[in-house]
């Protein structure tokens, strides 16, 4: 036991600020070691560097590994702070490995729901709205799915936040395009458009999924082609190809070149 905690703390002196590098070896050692505080440091920040290399299965592992050893510390914020950062990055995996719908999506978006209310404000409150309401509305829960995306719409409205409009906008465009209101759809994917810049994607709602400036333009595209436009919807799933490359984000760009099979 005292051996790995040794070996831990050594290369975490080694590696300085490169120690993100190999912080699955070190959660390795601390687990070890019993230190369970350390352990969960850095199984989260391993689980967060899978991702970031779309080894979503591995992520899910390291991050579901993360909350299975904070339930050995005792209650305190600092734990309830975690617990959510774990449950709110397992859910974006979980939507990737297991799909939209899948209960356990369901399960750690809930989870991370109830946890913001614990910690009080929260911006991670924002990324497990969003995160359920890709479950509700993959599972056409269509009216579900409105009420979350008019959540999400009145706090990006009292925040006055540009990037969080583009997410409620995304939310709602896409909902009600599934509830087969057409023009509504294009009034809001068009104004999650014309709010998104590139740059939002540092910002942590964006993470789950698809980006949601490439999800307005490829919603935007179907519902002007189903409207009569197909010039205009062409034009905006060429601009979702290509902000995808620009973004170099593979999952966003596999999913804008599905979508454009419908315009094959």
């Amino acid at each position: 036991m005292r051996l790995h905690q040794r070996i831990g703390a050594r290369l975490e002196t080694g590696y300085g600020a490169q120690v993100g590098d190999i912080s699955a070896e070190l959660a390795m050692h601390f687990e070890r070691g019993r230190d369970a505080q350390r352990a969960v440091q850095y199984l989260r920040q391993a689980g967060q560097r899978s991702m970031e290399r779309s080894a979503y299965v591995e992520a899910v592992g390291l991050l579901t590994r993360g909350l299975e050893v904070l339930k050995t510390l005792p209650a305190a914020p600092e734990r309830t702070q975690q617990e959510l950062t774990l449950h709110i990055a397992l859910g974006a995996a979980l939507q990737i490995t297991k799909g939209n719908a899948a209960p356990e999506v369901e399960h750690a978006y809930t989870q991370a729901h109830a946890l913001c209310q614990q910690v009080g404000e929260s911006p991670q409150l924002v990324t497990a709205l969003f995160g359920l309401w890709r479950y509700y509305v993959t599972r056409s829960q269509l009216h579900t799915a409105q009420e979350l995306g008019e959540t999400l719409l009145r706090l990006a409205q009292r925040a006055h936040d540009p990037a969080l409009s583009v997410i409620a906008h995304n939310a709602l465009g896409l909902t009600q395009f599934c509830l087969g209101a057409m023009p509504a759809a294009r009034l809001h994917l068009a104004a999650g458009i014309a709010r998104y810049t590139p740059d939002q994607r540092h910002t942590p709602a964006f993470h789950v999924g698809q980006d949601p400036g490439v999800a307005c333009r490829v919603y935007a595209a179907r519902t002007l082609w189903l409207l009569g436009y197909p010039d205009q919807a062409l034009a905006h799933i060429r601009e979702a190809l290509a902000l995808a490359h620009e973004l170099s984000h593979p999952y966003s760009l596999a999913w804008a070149w599905c979508m454009a099979a419908f315009f094959s």
